[in-house]
């Protein structure tokens, strides 16, 4: 591969070359880079490139600024052209791209260029109705390993008319592509930023594409006109390629520079911006343009190169001015440079994407020979660079980077106070003890836990005095009164509030007494801290821990829990508890046959069924396995075996009918045992082994009838005498 570079002025620029070799090549591209937007002109240009290369293949743009090796030039036409030897070259283009249909635009010019053996595309788009966001997303659906490379077509920060060129074809509102195909070429890629958000971070508050209508709920015409001034957004478009706004997308940052502006105040980008992203103004840092050069010089000083293409961006010429040659003067060293200043570059990242870049210099650097790399070229001498004005730049660059990141650093406090204040858990609030204990100041944040505004409680709309629970209320004035005849300064208590929306919350209020030069209280100062949610764990936390995960009846640790407060209560009042101990006669033989969740299912059908008889002051606990109690409150002591037989007969009634588990239809029967308190015992665990006991006999008599300990205590005697009987630990 060779690559020759021609300013051209007119045919017999072209007498330099060696035309006769270049047209022996296998294939040859021309790249058209030119700074005069004259249809008339470039079309004679590509004729006589026709007439002299008649087998190349042709492709071009308008600029904002022309590269030729280490120099810049303007309004100038850069052709360069190389010659393959292993390399086939097919073109194609599209005509009338839009914004709207941009990406089925690229669709369209892949499908026209790509094959299996494909490595690059070089594309050129018009610069003005071109959303090259989009574009590059529909070459990325026919092949996202291809390399794009290329940009938006310029016309010298006019913005008026661009052309891009294919062949003999000069075309407005178009693309052009020119593939290269060679399984084997070396395609090296390298990009450079350089340019640093600064100020404030900018939500997106309206947009369609990649057109912004609103920034921070301003016009976006206004936003830049809030930030950069009147002079700036007067001159819109222009100036919005030196402003773009800069965003983090996909791991790194990209630039959005404006390319036009609308009536309605709404601002066109060169890709697209979303509703709700954050973007900030960027500005040239010339340190980091600068001293990207070694960067990029290690990265590719060990790559075959041959020729080199640069698609760079206009804001880095008019920023750097002459300064800008010095990115490109390493280039030199790996073999002739051209290229151009764009509204936008093309770019492939990470080997699976191609994106549109804004504000950045693209490298494309290719080679047919794998040895290419061995020994460096001349340097082509940089136009002489005005140290002086290098030495500014580097000045307010440096101070604009420390004074951003300080803003940076406050605007992080600030937004970590507010989100405390305005979006955290914490509400802040300042009673005025002197004026009818009204409301100084409570923090924006109430609103998200109370529903009311902090409006509503500096107006007097509402009082919280109003929303406390009233029994929580009258304990928080007691301890205010408390605290005051104590002299203390601060105090903790917790109480539950009504919200806006009827719900009731939990709140750890923490109170700072504050006193004037008197001794007398002034204020109180309050923090206020949801715990509604903690609350809520620890009675879930407490519910698990006291009762049966399978069927949600109370567990063996709830009856130890309440037992001692039943039994206190019983004695006093004089009456009795009825203990009914039973279980499920062959349930071990259904969890053997049918499987253990069908015995599960068995489980939270019984203890439904028998949880709809239970009385409400009674308990129905399950202890284990199919082991259930029911301890029957306030029964009269007189009737109290009556009352148990009564209600035993409906548990019984319950296990008359089958139950249908699936396809399963399952008869069981129940054993029943019981003892009361205190007449069989005034020790609760013997009342659990009696009625345990009884259930046992009447599981051995087959009774389909409750057992009491009473009835059977001389038979359960003798079995124990006789070691038949085997006792079970008590609860």
């Amino acid at each position: 591969m060779k690559t020759y570079i021609v300013k051209y002025k007119g045919k017999k620029d072209f007498s330099n070359i060696p035309v006769d070799e270049i047209n022996n090549s296998k294939s040859i591209l021309i790249q058209i880079f030119s700074g005069i937007c004259d249809k008339n002109i470039l079309t004679n240009l590509v004729l006589e490139l026709k007439e002299i290369f008649p087998k190349a293949k042709i492709i071009g743009s308008t600029t904002d600024g022309e590269i030729i090796d280490c120099e810049i030039t303007t309004e100038n036409i850069i052709v360069s052209i190389s010659s393959f030897e292993k390399t086939e070259i097919k073109t194609a283009y599209v005509e009338n791209v839009t914004q709207r249909n941009s990406y089925q635009k690229g669709k369209e010019l892949a499908k026209l260029l790509i094959n299996k053996n494909s490595k690059v595309i070089i594309s050129f788009c018009d610069g003005l109705h071109t959303n090259g966001e989009e574009f590059a997303k529909g070459v990325n659906t026919i092949s996202k390993d291809i390399v794009l490379s290329g940009g938006l077509a310029g016309d010298n920060a006019k913005f008026q008319k661009t052309f891009v060129i294919h062949d003999n074809k000069v075309i407005q509102n178009g693309a052009v592509g020119a593939v290269l195909i060679n399984k084997h070429l070396i395609v090296s890629t390298d990009y450079r930023f350089g340019w640093i958000p600064v100020g404030k971070k900018l939500k997106i508050t309206s947009a369609v594409g990649n057109r912004v209508y609103r920034i921070d709920n301003m016009k976006a015409v206004d936003a830049y006109r809030h930030y950069l001034g009147e002079e700036t957004a007067s001159m819109l478009p222009k100036t919005g390629i030196e402003f773009p706004l800069i965003t983090i997308k996909n791991g790194m940052e990209v630039a959005r520079a404006v390319i036009s502006k609308n009536d309605d105040g709404s601002l066109d980008f060169a890709g697209n911006i979303q509703i709700g992203d954050y973007y900030q103004f960027g500005l040239g840092n010339a340190d980091l343009i600068i001293n990207s050069v070694s960067k990029s010089d290690k990265k590719l000083k060990n790559r075959a190169i041959e020729g080199v293409f640069v698609y760079s961006c206009m804001a880095r010429r008019r920023f750097l001015q002459n300064a800008a040659s010095i990115e490109l003067s390493y280039l030199s060293s790996f073999g002739r440079v051209s290229g151009f200043f764009t509204y936008g570059e093309f770019f492939h990242i990470n080997s699976r994407r191609n994106e549109l870049l804004n504000e950045t210099m693209t490298i494309l650097a290719l080679s047919e020979n794998p040895k290419s790399k061995d020994g460096k070229k001349e340097i082509f001498k940089a136009e002489k660079i005005d140290e002086d004005y290098i030495r500014t730049l580097k000045a307010l660059s440096h101070l604009i980077t420390v004074t951003n990141n300080e803003l940076e650093h406050i605007h992080e406090i600030v937004e970590y106070e507010r989100n405390i204040f305005v979006q955290g858990p914490v509400i802040v609030i300042k009673i005025n003890a002197k004026d009818a204990f009204s409301v100084d100041y409570v923090s924006p944040n109430v609103i998200n836990h109370i529903g009311y505004s902090s409006f509503d409680f500096i107006s007097e709309k509402i009082f919280f005095k109003d929303i406390i629970i009233r029994k929580d209320l009258n304990r928080i004035g007691r301890r205010i009164l408390e605290a005051i005849k104590k002299g203390l300064s601060f105090f903790e208590e917790e109480f539950s509030i009504v919200t806006k929306d009827k719900k009731i919350k939990v709140f750890n209020a923490y109170i700072l007494i504050d006193r004037d030069e008197k001794g007398k209280v002034s204020c109180f100062n309050g923090y206020l801290l949801d715990v509604t949610k903690r609350k809520e764990m620890e009675y879930k936390l407490e519910y698990l821990a006291y009762h049966d995960v399978l069927t949600g009846l109370p567990n063996r640790a709830y009856f130890k829990e309440k037992i001692d407060y039943l039994l206190d209560i019983t004695c006093c009042n004089r009456v009795s508890l009825g203990f009914i101990y039973f279980d499920l006669n062959g349930f071990k033989d259904i969890n053997d046959t049918l499987g253990h969740h069908i015995g599960d299912e068995l489980l939270r059908i019984v203890a439904n069924e028998i949880r709809s008889i239970i009385r409400g002051e009674d308990l129905f606990l399950r202890l284990g396995g199919d082991e259930f109690l029911i301890i029957l409150t306030f029964l009269d002591r007189e009737r109290a075996k009556e009352s148990i037989k009564s209600f035993s007969k409906r548990i019984f009634d319950i296990f008359k009918n089958s139950f249908i588990i699936g396809n399963h239809k399952i008869s069981v029967s129940t054993s029943m045992g019981a003892s009361i308190f205190p007449q069989d015992s005034k020790d609760i665990n013997d009342i659990l082994k009696f009625s345990d006991k009884a259930m046992y006999i009447a599981k051995r008599m087959k009774k389909r009838e409750v057992v009491f300990y009473e009835d059977v205590k001389n038979e359960v005697s003798k079995e124990i005498t006789g070691g038949k009987f085997l006792i079970k630990d008590t609860i």
